[in-house]
């Protein structure tokens, strides 16, 4: 009996209930991303989870050679910035695509597209900023 209650917990329970700890719809996020980095002139993304620039090197297929090191953790490569979302300061920029959570994106119904965790909370959020 426990090993099927050990069982039912791990695959029935703990995905939804932990979705967000095994980082969670960084894989849509990224794959979604790929398709519309062309329109933007960058892309910010947070990293309020885990580490974004380990899932953009993956899913966009970039060089290990094409992400400069300093000796941190990855901030920027091609057109992708990867640090917390300043929603006042970062709605200004012209032209770029703002990727964060719930609590970073202070206007969430300007999201053009979301991914959620298991349990259905929000994820990522993406919004747009105006072009020039």
């Amino acid at each position: 009996i426990n090993i099927a209650i050990y069982f039912h917990n791990y695959y029935v329970h703990a995905p939804r209930e932990t979705s967000q700890e095994w980082q969670y719809g960084y894989k849509q996020m990224m794959e979604w991303l790929m398709g519309q980095k062309d329109k933007y002139h960058k892309i910010i993304v947070t990293p309020a989870y885990d580490q974004p620039y380990i899932y953009s090197l993956w899913y966009g297929n970039y060089s290990p050679k094409a992400w400069v090191n300093n000796g941190e953790f990855a901030k920027s490569f091609d057109n992708f910035e990867f640090r917390s979302i300043h929603w006042n300061e970062d709605v200004s920029i012209p032209n770029t695509l703002l990727v964060g959570t719930p609590d970073e994106i202070k206007e969430p119904s300007r999201a053009i597209w979301s991914v959620n965790f298991l349990d259905g909370k929000p994820a990522f959020l993406a919004v747009p900023t105006p072009s020039l």
